[in-house]
């Protein structure tokens, strides 16, 4: 008994130290929102030269070429179908905006933006657009190529700090953010509904290959209803 008492108080005595030595050292700070913010931005900063293993690419080289098989678009708002939304409803899809060098940009989910990565693969279909009409104020010792590439940034930033959701929050509204930042065409407000409508209207198709995988699932379709209610 009296070795087991003895255990038992070595063993507590032990425990008090270390509670005391726990105690008395600092507890480390956790970084507030900004800086973790911060953080956030200047990874961003760092990944968009940083995608698909083009490193030396960079948002303020001579803008690049149309290059469908790279889906690079310079200039350019990008549509991808989002089935079965879009088999249904032709105008709704998947959207994205391109940088000066053809990268494409996407709300792809909650606080995330895809650089060079479109979600769903490669585009289907592009508006090519004018640069040189975007309205908003030149910095000083700032090129055309730059402003756009600055205010798709702005677009970027913004939307990494939202959440992703369906009807309000989406890729949709993240390309009009970038195109109201940019006032494209002396419009300051370019709105989801206006962005469906302009691409279904206006939108290039890439190639065959583009034409079918957005238009025939829903081609197909009415001509089945079409059919089930002839016969």
């Amino acid at each position: 008994i009296r070795c087991v008492k003895q255990s038992l108080s070595r063993i507590l005595h032990k425990s008090n130290d270390l509670g005391s030595t726990f105690r008395s050292e600092p507890r480390a700070k956790h970084p507030s929102s900004e800086t973790m913010r911060l953080v956030r931005d200047k990874e961003y900063h760092l990944n968009t030269d940083e995608t698909s293993g083009n490193e030396d690419i960079t948002m303020t080289e001579s803008p690049g070429q149309i290059d469908h098989n790279r889906n690079r678009f310079p200039f350019s708002v990008v549509f991808q179908p989002l089935p079965p939304l879009t088999w249904l409803i032709p105008l709704i899809g998947h959207m994205g905006i391109c940088d000066s060098q053809g990268r494409v940009h996407d709300f792809q989910g909650p606080y995330t933006i895809g650089v060079d990565c479109m979600m769903l693969g490669k585009a289907t279909r592009y508006i090519p657009l004018d640069p040189h009409k975007v309205q908003t104020k030149l910095l000083e010792g700032e090129t055309v190529e730059q402003r756009w590439d600055r205010c798709v940034r702005e677009g970027d930033l913004d939307f990494r700090r939202k959440m992703h959701m369906l009807i309000c929050q989406n890729c949709n509204h993240h390309t009009a953010k970038c195109l109201s930042l940019m006032e494209y065409g002396g419009v300051k407000h370019f709105g989801c509904l206006t962005m469906w409508v302009w691409v279904f209207m206006a939108g290039r198709f890439v190639g065959t290959r583009g034409f079918l995988y957005t238009m025939l699932p829903s081609i197909l379709l009415i001509i089945g209803i079409i059919l089930s209610c002839v016969l």
